[in-house]
């Protein structure tokens, strides 16, 4: 059975949504590549896609994830862009004296 591409957005959104608005500037996104990786490596086992890359880039206030799946071999990928937000603080940053 195959996989729809709005399903598997749909669950990276899921995936990513604990993620958004805790990260901070100087963490990375690693933990949420890796989940990613986990969950599209298990859709490619049960041969639901062919194949998927994952990257991701920092911007001022989140990071932005670009999926790109390939639903059957033969096939042109197709793009997801999954946005996690990083942590903004409400108050001035103070350096410890």
């Amino acid at each position: 059975m195959r996989v729809n591409i709005q399903d598997i957005k749909y669950d990276l959104l899921k995936i990513s949504e604990p993620f958004d608005g805790v990260l901070w500037e100087d963490n990375t996104a690693d933990g949420v590549v890796k989940l990613f990786n986990a969950y599209l490596n298990d859709l490619r086992e049960v041969r639901n896609i062919a194949s998927f890359e994952v990257e991701y880039t920092r911007k001022e206030t989140s990071y932005t994830f670009d999926v790109n799946v390939t639903l059957a071999p033969g096939r042109s990928a197709k793009k997801l862009k999954i946005h996690v937000g990083i942590y903004q603080s409400k108050w001035p940053f103070k350096k410890a004296a």
